[in-house]
């Protein structure tokens, strides 16, 4: 009876131990699926941007021709993605710091509707021009990857810089933006 009683509490604690410890070598961290998607992404560095047309609400042209000569930032998003929408704040300081500058274009698609688009906007007090563009194309244009995606393209038409990906907290993206996008789209600018 006791060595019954013995195996069972043994059991309990080992089953309890396997449930409560996680295996190093099975699990993927948030830094280490950032440098997965940070490798898959730089295939793409280099290369000319995919061919695209849209005309915006207000009859604007957005295509590859008439944006050659500039640096284009490129954001995709969608209403129901949570990283999308915790960069809402930066991207529109974003947005409002270069939206000045001759040599600078700011693009944003989203997979959403127009009028989900409008509503978005208007809850979120968003600045910057967003292109509604259905779901097939969003993932054409940003490489088949999830959301949020940024793209810089520089004066060529060429990815310079690919991110896929995002944070929930506020300060961490801020963080992000002044570390890593800011340089980069500078960087473009300089050139």
């Amino acid at each position: 009876m006791k060595i019954a009683v013995s195996l069972i509490c043994c059991c309990a604690v080992l089953i309890t131990y396997g449930q409560n410890q996680t295996d190093a070598k099975n699990t993927v961290n948030d830094s280490a699926w950032q440098k997965i998607l940070a490798k898959r992404d730089q295939r793409f560095i280099g290369k000319p941007y995919d061919a695209f047309s849209f005309t915006t609400k207000d009859s604007a042209v957005f295509s590859n021709a008439n944006l050659k000569g500039k640096v284009v930032f490129i954001n995709f998003w969608f209403e129901a993605c949570p990283p999308c929408v915790a960069e809402f704040d930066a991207l529109n300081a974003l947005y409002l710091k270069y939206k000045n500058d001759p040599k600078f274009i700011f693009v944003s698609f989203s997979s959403d509707s127009l009028e989900t688009v409008n509503s978005v906007k208007q809850k979120y007090h968003i600045t910057f021009p967003v292109i509604s563009i259905s779901k097939e194309e969003c993932y054409r244009l940003n490489q088949q990857n999830g959301f949020p995606t940024s793209i810089i393209l520089n004066t060529a038409g060429k990815i310079q810089f690919m991110h896929t990906g995002g944070s929930l907290e506020k300060e961490e993206i801020k963080l992000y933006f002044n570390t890593t996008l800011y340089p980069a789209i500078q960087e473009a600018l300089d050139k």
